[in-house]
């Protein structure tokens, strides 16, 4: 484990253009700096008031289509199995993917891990959920051809960057809404705000 400030840093990028390019600056820093050597996938996403899950923008840092494909097509989940996964996105930690939820358990579980991850030689996947209570979040899955290890310590620290993932996607999302509803002058002065906009910190933040 090295810099972990570049995986926080990445996470309040809010330069960043677009939700896209800032999930792939901070797949591509915890791929790096996590020693995840055999790629990161990752995919932002909403949950509907029916709790199901939407997946938006898909990131392969350096993992293949085939496994962000399979992993994102579970196929016909039995409504228990189903529930499972969306547990699993509603909670901001940390965990291997065969564990994140009972999904694994069962005949079904077991056959999706399979073809995600089996048959393909990994032993397991780490996964990193960044979520709140607005229904957004990210997930960052590494797939690992050794059994991954997460000692307290090192969980510990996982939690810690998805808190800050959270916070950063959170913080983009409502800087994003202020500026919908303001229009900047080239050098940073606010020309015209409505709404949310108006307020001085609201101001000064968009003029940062």
């Amino acid at each position: 484990m090295s810099d972990l400030v570049r995986i926080v840093e990445a996470a309040y990028d809010l330069a960043a253009p677009d939700d896209r390019t800032w999930l792939a600056n901070v797949a591509d820093a915890a791929r790096v700096e996590l020693g995840f050597e055999d790629g990161v996938v990752a995919y932002s996403y909403d949950m509907r008031d029916d709790g199901w899950i939407t997946p938006h923008d898909v990131i392969l840092a350096g993992a293949t289509p085939e496994v962000a494909a399979d992993l994102l097509n579970p196929g016909a989940f039995p409504p228990e199995d189903a529930a499972a996964v969306i547990r699993a996105h509603s909670t901001s930690g940390v965990s291997l993917a065969t564990r994140i939820s009972g999904a694994a358990k069962t005949p079904a579980g077991r056959a999706y891990f399979q073809r995600v991850l089996g048959a393909r030689g990994f032993a397991d996947a780490i996964t990193l959920n960044a979520t709140d209570p607005t229904r957004h979040g990210a997930l960052f899955f590494a797939p690992s051809r050794r059994l991954p290890k997460l000692p307290p310590r090192v969980a510990s620290r996982y939690a810690m960057i998805c808190a800050h993932l959270a916070a950063g996607l959170r913080l983009r999302r409502a800087l994003g809404a202020l500026a919908d509803e303001a229009i900047l002058e080239p050098n940073g002065k606010v020309a015209h705000a409505t709404g949310a906009a108006t307020g001085p910190t609201a101001r000064e933040s968009l003029r940062a």
